[in-house]
């Protein structure tokens, strides 16, 4: 098998795929030939790549990341669960859990982060209503928190 072209075979034979079994009519085209199964799509075969070809981490975070959101945005579509900003944030987390499962190296921490702040975002109205009064100051300044934390990722990550 070449690595080289194991991508562009994934994404041939997922798109040849979806497009027999909806000629086929055995899926609906108007329900699944949107832009959530493209990102289903690419990110099974980044995935898939990401872990075949030398547990590449770059291409298994963009693998969850696009799976992730392909079955979000599918999801809100259906009813199965809200549309939410904290989801995002539960995403990029799981994405960087899923290179730290993969690789055991990079990816932890960071995916901690992430799911800490979309917990943040995600209880925020509940938080912000127990600080009280120091709700406005908060309020004004938690953007500050992911720039604190960029910045610590980028100076202060220690390599293994």
């Amino acid at each position: 098998m070449n690595p080289r072209g194991l991508l562009p075979g994934l994404l041939l034979i997922g798109g040849g795929l979806l497009i027999l079994l909806t000629d086929w009519g055995t899926l609906d085209a108007h329900l699944l030939l949107t832009w959530p199964t493209f990102y289903l799509l690419i990110g099974i075969a980044l995935f898939i790549q990401g872990t075949t070809a030398g547990k590449v981490p770059e291409s298994i975070f963009a693998g969850t990341l696009f799976t992730a959101i392909g079955i979000h945005f599918h999801a809100v579509e259906f009813g199965l669960w809200p549309h939410h900003t904290a989801i995002f944030l539960l995403v990029i987390g799981a994405a960087f859990f899923m290179v730290y499962a993969v690789t055991r190296r990079d990816g932890r921490n960071a995916g901690i982060f992430f799911f800490l702040a979309a917990a943040g975002v995600f209880f925020s109205n509940q938080i912000l209503e127990w600080l009280g009064t120091y709700r406005e100051p908060v309020e004004s300044f938690w953007p500050l928190l992911f720039i604190a934390g960029g910045f610590a990722f980028i100076f202060f990550s220690r390599r293994k």
